[in-house]
């Protein structure tokens, strides 16, 4: 099943073995990913993230994706799981006209 009329969805690719607890946002909103549809456990986000038209920058046109990382687990070889804790990354800079980022 597809996102609702008007809704967009947020979806990323996680590989076998790998367990991601993260937050997704879409301009200025943010809701947690999780395993959505339930029959492709591969995929973590949302189906009916939010209405598209709500996160469009009006400016230039544009939606700025981010994920914010909480905990990463991965499966080794040997079977044990390796754990890592996150946080919020930086923001992107965003320069304007004529800025020089160097």
């Amino acid at each position: 099943a597809g996102a609702k009329d008007g809704f967009c969805s947020f979806f990323l690719s996680c590989p076998a073995g790998c367990a991601l607890r993260c937050w997704l946002w879409a301009g200025r909103w943010r809701k947690e990913a999780r395993p959505e549809p339930a029959d492709r456990q591969d995929l973590l986000g949302r189906i009916n993230f939010c209405r598209f038209e709500n996160c469009i920058d009006p400016v230039d046109e544009s939606v700025e994706l981010a994920i914010e990382i909480e905990e990463v687990q991965q499966i080794t070889k040997t079977g044990h799981p390796t754990e890592t804790t996150g946080g919020a990354l930086p923001s992107p800079i965003r320069g304007s006209k004529g800025a020089d980022l160097d």
